[in-house]
């Protein structure tokens, strides 16, 4: 008796974490939290990033918790399961099998550095994004991250004029202060141009994809702003992100022609599609950045400079340490740290920095940095060797299961939503290659990431 009230309770708990309206609701919840908590904890405490660190914590806690307890009601162990428990066990041992050069403390209370349970609240957002019906309530995502992209910009835009919330909710004070660039409720300027990255695409995927009149106001004026305001964060990360968003655009515009034309086997079917939004998308942001570039040129034309000399660098093959605001000298060192110290468990989370206190060339440096400035070397240095492969692989099978989606669904709405997440993933993986894992920005990647995976559509 006491064993099949066990197995009622587990099975209405299995039936519940697994509901799309369960997880749909995790998610978006967790989104709108990030920026909303630290407009909170900006006007009330002054202090960035006390409440998304603890919530990330929270989550990650919670997270393992749900997850093994779904594991063991459900008892299947497929491809999603298996990643996820790697991803679990590689970042623990990470932090558990290195030797960290400084004191690694297990919440900080401010500041960007990892933690162990940010990184499982990370996977477990893109578990419950696997579980989201992607017909029914995948709009409540884009909404999400449209919504988010607006809180941002319109604090952006007051920052523009050099009007600010607090005066310690930033890195860089002086820069930002001088050059008047748009950051949002991040603290950096580069860290709002992945950000920007993934809620421009949104907007521009979405006005292209869903059937929405061709002149429609209200979508043409949301694209000007996110445009507009991704290239006045003063980034070659801004403009790298807005050329992505233009790239993919056209070899998606490139690939819906061929598929009319029947040029591949004529079993693959995509949503109906008007190509011609793709001229008023590049129109709308080439006039974005005449307006940046006239109106306030000191937040692009040293962008522009930056980006032609590091083109010119590699081009020439010059000296790389310099390339990027010195991102160069900081993949050296993460080279060399793989090559000579640790790539079995890398230096563990949070323990970046390790890469340069074991370098005996580390008086070279005139800087000291948490991240590698490239997502991927990231995480091979800091988790190592196998989570790296653990890591490529699964985004692999994202990307391409996404693929066969869009091809193959007869479903228009999932195949609609399928696109926009596809889209909005490789714009940001583009910009990955320069930016740094960092929540602001990556608890959302993880999100996309569930989405291009989930195959729910009913």
């Amino acid at each position: 008796m006491l064993n099949g009230n066990y197995m009622e309770l587990g099975s209405r708990v299995g039936t519940i974490i697994n509901s799309s309206v369960f997880n749909t609701t995790l998610v978006v919840v967790s989104m709108l939290f990030i920026p909303l908590s630290e407009l909170f904890g900006e006007l009330v405490y002054n202090v960035p990033f006390v409440f998304e660190r603890a919530y990330l914590t929270f989550l990650g806690f919670v997270g393992i918790s749900v997850f093994i307890l779904n594991v063991f009601i459900d008892k299947k162990f497929d491809f999603l399961t298996i990643v996820c428990l790697l991803l679990i066990l590689f970042a623990g041992t990470s932090v558990a099998f290195s030797n960290p050069t400084q004191s690694i403390p297990f919440f900080i209370i401010s500041g960007h550095v990892e933690e162990v349970f940010h990184y499982y609240a990370y996977f477990f957002l893109f578990y419950s994004s696997t579980k989201i019906n992607m017909s029914s309530d995948a709009k409540f995502i884009i909404i999400a991250f449209v919504t988010i992209g607006l809180i941002h910009n319109f604090f952006g835009v007051f920052q523009l004029f050099g009007f600010r919330i607090s005066d310690d909710s930033y890195n860089n004070k002086e820069m930002h202060e001088q050059l008047r660039c748009i950051y949002g409720l991040t603290s950096n300027c580069n860290f709002y141009a992945g950000l920007a990255t993934i809620v421009t695409s949104i907007a521009c995927v979405t006005y292209f994809v869903k059937k929405i009149p061709i002149f429609d106001y209200k979508w043409i004026f949301l694209i000007f702003v996110m445009f507009f305001c991704a290239l006045c964060s003063s980034t070659r990360l801004g403009i790298l992100g807005v050329t992505a968003i233009l790239f993919f655009l056209i070899m998606l515009g490139a690939v819906i022609f061929l598929l009319r034309n029947n040029i591949f086997e004529k079993n693959i079917s995509l949503p109906e599609l008007n190509l011609n939004k793709i001229p008023v998308i590049i129109a709308i942001s080439i006039i974005s950045f005449l307006v940046v570039y006239l109106a306030f040129p000191q937040l692009l034309i040293p962008s522009l400079s930056e980006f032609s000399s590091d083109i010119n660098d590699l081009s020439s093959n010059k000296n790389i340490d310099t390339l990027g605001s010195l991102r160069g000298q900081v993949w050296r060192f993460s080279i060399e740290y793989l090559v000579n110290v640790n790539f079995l468990t890398g230096t563990g989370i949070g323990n970046f920095i390790d890469v340069f206190l074991t370098n005996p060339r580390m008086q070279e440096s005139p800087q000291i940095v948490n991240f590698a400035h490239n997502e991927y070397l990231h995480i091979f240095v800091t988790q190592g060797i196998f989570a790296f492969v653990t890591y490529m692989i699964l985004y692999a099978t994202c990307i391409i299961k996404s693929i066969k989606s869009i091809l193959y669904s007869r479903n228009e709405i999932f195949k609609q939503f399928k696109i926009i997440c596809l889209f909005t993933l490789l714009c940001y993986m583009t910009q990955a290659f320069f930016n740094c894992n960092i929540f602001e920005t990556y608890l959302y990647f993880w999100i996309l990431l569930g989405l291009s995976y989930s195959s729910r559509q009913s």
